[in-house]
């Protein structure tokens, strides 16, 4: 089986404006707090790394 690294796996936000469409998941909430506790756990579910990029969106990652 082949594996890909490097893969975006989902993305938090509290700014929809700031995204836009695609295959990725994505999970939007209400409030910071709410954002990076959704992140928190999907993140430890597909055991992928949270990065915030400071502007409202958190991304999940697996490297």
């Amino acid at each position: 089986m082949a594996y890909t690294t490097n893969v975006i796996v989902a993305i938090v936000t509290v700014a929809p404006e700031k995204i836009s469409a695609g295959t990725i998941p994505i999970f939007y909430e209400d409030s910071l707090e709410e954002a990076e506790q959704t992140a928190l756990t999907v993140s430890r579910i597909t055991r992928g790394v949270v990065h915030s990029l400071e502007n409202g969106v958190l991304i999940i990652a697996k490297h």
